[in-house]
């Protein structure tokens, strides 16, 4: 940790509070990352300055109340977003996800009592190192997911750790300890009292961990309430879609639409997926097993593909192991005409010859088909000699 670099903005923010007499430290994701060698992402500090005293600390700079309440304020240091909190102890969870009551407190180890995993409970200060009431980084070097506490009080608190348990353990190929394993299993129905919107960005998270096959694995009772629609599947048909997951990229919509193979139509309802997404994601389970022996059979496809023909590629690889990824790039790249842009004939062109109405998009259509299999050339000439000999038939 001491040879980790901490950025300029983020130093500057503990030098102030602790010039102003409180405790600050880094803690959480930043700490987590940092001891396995990763680059942190972003930097949260937690103080025992209060939510006033933090926006006085920081009166020359722009400050955001973006939590003020819970005791979080966003600071903008050098462009640098901060967020700092106030220590604190939460308290009753009605609805298995906010507390109805949070106290502040002087307390350090209060505060990281609150969090959710060990590994996720640690602090750090360039001066005094490492602070890790919990064994945080015992777990992290054993690779073990475990609760902070008693695991059904963490997760009944929050029932959003269920699925957070799930992707940390895929993130750092770790395995859920026994108990919280337990505990995971038990209370899995609580995530139906989670929005789809939080549960779409873990299982999406999930999914782009590069081992989530183990978890995926082991745990399918609790993506079936999340995903109702697994249920439907035989264990054949999920083995055979972890094992195509196993093959393909860390792509969250790569792997969603290998996992949902066999599933009802119905499954996008399960999630709150952007349209994009959702739509390159229908877009490769509906073209999953088009031909593309040959390049006029690969020029059809790109000529219907909505989805971008590298996430294709990459997805078919999983699905069934066809390779053809250097040959649609060679085909883009070749300028081959698979659409009706490209066309050296148009709408225009064809009143001007008469035609009217629906019969102009027909033709097209049928002259780019001809151009795609090689039966015409794609020149104006010949295109508008194919639509006058059509028309007379």
């Amino acid at each position: 940790m001491a040879l980790i670099r901490i950025p300029e903005p983020v130093q500057t923010c503990l030098r102030l509070l602790n010039q102003a007499g409180h405790e600050a430290y880094i803690v959480g994701g930043a700490v987590r990352n940092a001891l396995l060698n990763e680059a942190p992402h972003d930097f949260d500090i937690t103080t025992s300055a209060l939510p006033e005293e933090v926006l006085r600390v920081f009166s020359a700079y722009k400050t955001i109340p973006t939590g003020i309440r819970h005791g979080t304020v966003t600071v903008l240091i050098d462009k640098m977003p901060l967020e700092i909190t106030t220590y604190r102890i939460e308290a009753e969870y009605h609805d298995h996800r906010h507390p109805d009551r949070v106290a502040f407190t002087s307390d350090l180890m209060q505060d990281c009592a609150r969090r959710d995993f060990t590994v996720n409970a640690m602090c750090w200060h360039p001066d005094q190192g490492l602070i890790d009431f919990f064994g945080g980084k015992e777990d992290l070097e054993n690779r073990i997911i475990r609760t902070v506490g008693e695991p059904r009080q963490r997760f009944d608190e929050d029932a959003l750790r269920i699925l957070r348990a799930l992707r940390f353990a895929a993130r750092l190929h770790a395995r859920i300890e026994p108990e919280t394993a337990s505990a995971v299993m038990k209370q899995k129905d609580t995530l139906k009292l989670i929005s789809k919107e939080r549960i779409t960005a873990e299982i999406t998270g999930l999914l782009e961990a590069e081992d989530c096959v183990p978890v995926l694995k082991d745990y399918r009772p609790v993506l079936e309430v999340c995903m109702e629609e697994l249920k439907e599947l035989s264990d054949v048909s999920y083995h055979d879609n972890l094992n195509r997951i196993a093959r393909s990229q860390p792509d969250a919509e790569i792997r969603l639409a290998l996992l949902a193979e066999g599933c009802a139509g119905t499954w996008p309802e399960s999630f709150r997926l952007s349209t994009a997404s959702l739509n390159n994601i229908l877009d490769l389970q509906a073209h999953r097993r088009d031909p593309v022996s040959g390049r006029i059979a690969q020029r059809k496809l790109l000529s219907v593909l909505k989805a971008p023909y590298t996430l294709y590629a990459d997805y078919r690889m999983a699905y069934d192991e066809t390779d053809i990824r250097n040959e649609l790039e060679q085909i883009i790249s070749d300028g081959d005409c698979i659409s009706l842009k490209q066309l050296d004939l148009n709408g225009n062109d064809l009143i001007s010859e008469g035609f009217q109405g629906k019969e102009i998009a027909s033709l097209l259509q049928k002259c780019l088909q001809h151009v795609m299999e090689e039966k015409i050339p794609n020149q104006k000439k010949d295109l508008l000699a194919f639509c006058r000999q059509i028309h007379k038939i």
